[in-house]
């Protein structure tokens, strides 16, 4: 039931609103019996934003939860301000700390990576989709933010702790668990009006 894809997909995205060059960070927070993350290679960190993000990713979904049950994508996002140290980002957009319906989250975000429907080749294309099995996906591209905004106001390049669990909706009960840190970058500006 555990997709990564999903979870990296809405970890990339999910500061849309991303110093000190920071070491990119992928890794389980929790010993889950659904999953297991056994590769995560980001190409492009720190993250520019707006831009293309690239990893390689590899990850085994053990087993599928009870039948039945409804599934959330919680993230918790918290930027660096350095006077403050990191607080929480809010939901905007779709991005930030928000809380998706995880069915509708892979369905959407599948449309988005593979809209000629092929998506099923490398990562499955809905819920029904998912099965126990190793999931290998080199190459991984996604666009962050290129629809929603042209830049990011200044402020928000800096680092990111992310938090992404699945959960069970009525108990809240986590069923995996990925911890992220990473940075957002300005894309270098080749025009004549660049400034700062």
């Amino acid at each position: 039931m555990i997709s990564l894809w999903a979870v990296v997909v809405l970890c990339l995205s999910c500061a849309a609103l991303g110093s000190d060059a920071v070491d990119f960070v992928a890794k389980e927070c929790m010993n889950s019996p659904y999953f297991k993350l056994l590769k995560f290679d980001l190409k492009t960190h720190p993250l520019v934003v707006p831009g293309t993000v690239k990893a390689d990713l590899k990850f085994q979904i053990l087993k599928l939860p009870k039948p039945g049950q409804e599934y959330e994508l919680v993230a918790e996002v918290k930027r660096n301000t350095f006077a403050l140290g990191y607080v929480h980002v809010p939901c905007f957009l779709g991005h930030g700390s928000c809380t998706h319906d995880f069915c509708n989250y892979i369905e959407t975000k599948s449309k988005e990576l593979a809209p000629d429907g092929k998506c099923s080749k490398k990562f499955p294309c809905s819920c029904s989709e998912l099965k126990p099995k190793i999931y290998d996906i080199p190459d991984f591209e996604i666009n962050v933010l290129n629809k929603h905004l042209p830049s990011l106001p200044f402020g928000l390049y800096t680092d990111y702790h992310a938090t992404l669990k699945i959960v069970e909706k009525k108990t809240h009960k986590a069923l995996a668990c990925l911890y992220f840190e990473f940075e957002l970058k300005k894309p270098k500006c080749d025009s004549i009006f660049c400034w700062g």
